[in-house]
């Protein structure tokens, strides 16, 4: 049944009354809050991080890599258990002066909401470009993150090299790294515009590899609900008796 909506019931702006509140001061106490979370996640301290977040069932943190296609993690829990395994499985630490930088830096702020997008570079290899936004809830008096967006950048920017082929593993394209690292890679190889396993008898893994997630995109089923979306495929070892493998992803 229709609901009568008074002015008093609407946003100020929507109202006419007013409109967002840009004041220097609110932006300049956003910007130190992404930027200490920033740092505490390439320090990674994972209690300075979580005390910029809003510890809700409401909170969400939500990702799309070219590489990996989106992830949506929903509630504080979930999104901190993630982070802890992360910081577990990456312990390296980074400086933000030595490694990051940010562009295209946009704030906006309504009263006890704001909102940030900007480009981060560097956060992961030295030129990878990440595109965020941040949603921050002022909760007594402090900014914290209720929600992180974060985009890559373009499948060319990915910071692993990355290879398109088609069922017969012709190469289709290549990303920047891909094209830089392929002549030296001791696992694969471009044999006349088909990629390969150097090893030959590790060649058959990587066909059947790309022939099983072929069967799969052919199943025209979502990807978000596909079985399988990742076959690992074992390419032997390095000089140094390092294990060599790469990733066939639909």
């Amino acid at each position: 049944m229709p609901r009568e909506v008074g002015r008093d019931m609407l946003p100020r702006d929507v109202a006419g009354e007013r409109v967002m509140d840009n004041s220097e001061d609110d932006k300049a106490a956003v910007v130190p809050v992404i930027r200490a979370e920033t740092e505490a996640w390439l320090q990674r301290d994972f209690e300075a991080l979580a005390s910029h977040w809003v510890q809700s069932p409401q909170t969400r943190r939500m990702e799309a890599f070219a590489s990996l296609g989106v992830r949506v993690d929903e509630g504080w829990d979930v999104i901190a258990a993630r982070l802890k395994k992360i910081v577990e499985r990456f312990p390296d630490k980074h400086a933000f002066e030595e490694r990051v930088r940010w562009e295209k830096v946009n704030i906006v702020v309504d009263g006890n909401v704001a909102w940030m997008t900007f480009d981060q570079i560097g956060s992961d290899t030295g030129e990878d470009r990440k595109r965020q936004l941040r949603i921050l809830h002022r909760i007594r008096g402090d900014w914290k993150i209720g929600c992180m967006v974060m985009m890559e950048s373009s499948v060319e920017e990915a910071n692993s090299p990355l290879i398109e082929v088609d069922a017969d593993v012709r190469i289709l394209w290549t990303n920047r790294l891909a094209r830089e690292r392929i002549a030296s890679q001791p696992g694969l190889v471009n044999a006349a515009g088909r990629l390969r396993a150097r090893r030959h008898e590790r060649d058959l893994g990587l066909r059947d590899a790309v022939r099983l997630a072929f069967r799969e995109l052919q199943s025209q089923r979502p990807l978000n609900i596909s079985p399988k979306q990742a076959w690992a495929v074992a390419l032997g070892e390095d000089a140094a008796g390092v294990p060599l493998h790469c990733w066939v992803l639909l």
